[in-house]
């Protein structure tokens, strides 16, 4: 299945990348599960009939736990994967 990358979504990824250098790493193997057809994560609930996931991603750069990662927010339609949103996690409240 193809993955589509919102323009926030890339932007976001681009100021995250001045920071944490992995993180272009992270997303990319956040794209090959996808991809594979696998959709980790927990669906979020009361959107209507919408397959709307959340996941954490690990952030290998700072090498904390998983708990301090970046959470991803991604949408899975008929025909493409679309990711929504990234943020890293005590800033999550900010997006």
């Amino acid at each position: 299945m193809e993955v589509v990358l919102t323009p926030k979504f890339r932007s976001t990824v681009k100021k995250l990348r001045r920071r944490y250098r992995n993180v272009t790493h992270d997303v990319t193997s956040l794209i090959q599960d996808l991809s594979g057809g696998k959709t980790p994560g927990d669906r979020i609930q009361d959107l209507g009939g919408a397959k709307v996931y959340k996941v954490r991603l690990q952030n290998t750069s700072a090498r904390l736990s998983k708990r301090a990662g970046f959470r991803v927010v991604y949408h899975v339609g008929d025909m493409a994967i679309t990711l929504l949103v990234i943020c890293q996690k005590p800033r999550c409240a900010e997006v």
